[in-house]
């Protein structure tokens, strides 16, 4: 079940690729499709072992058209999107509730109008997340 479900997300990012306009490069395309929109968190891959949050409530957040963002911890900020080395990094500068810094930084890995993939690196373990915008 989840390879059929693999199989179809990349059927899907590869026709959304597809449809890309021609004049429109990576990091165009990459902010136009995370802005407006709520994510949510459907799994997470550390090293070999993957955890799915599918139809259960988990982990959100929402990156405005004003490059501002909120996420289901409470922490608020702004987000940028840039190209660093030909790959594309989600950068997010925020605060807890309580006034402690929450900065960081991944990988896009992957995105479509539903679906974002981004990747880091944590004590020397490679972490991938996928989010949706639908749960």
């Amino acid at each position: 079940m989840f390879q059929i479900l693999q199989k179809s997300v990349m059927i899907v990012i590869v026709c959304c690729f597809a449809s890309c306009s021609k004049d429109e490069d990576a990091l165009t395309y990459a902010k136009r499709t995370i802005a407006g929109k709520n994510w949510y968190l459907m799994s997470t891959t550390e090293g070999n072992q993957t955890k799915s949050f599918l139809d259960k409530s988990t982990y959100s957040i929402e990156f405005k058209v004003n490059n501002s963002t909120n996420d289901s911890d409470g922490i608020v900020g702004t987000y940028n999107i840039i190209e660093q080395s030909n790959q594309l990094q989600l950068e997010v500068l925020g605060r807890t509730q309580n006034g402690i810094i929450a900065n960081y930084a991944f990988q896009i890995v992957q995105i479509t109008p539903t679906s974002l993939k981004i990747a880091y690196s944590q004590n020397s373990i490679f972490i991938q997340k996928t989010f949706m915008t639908i749960r």
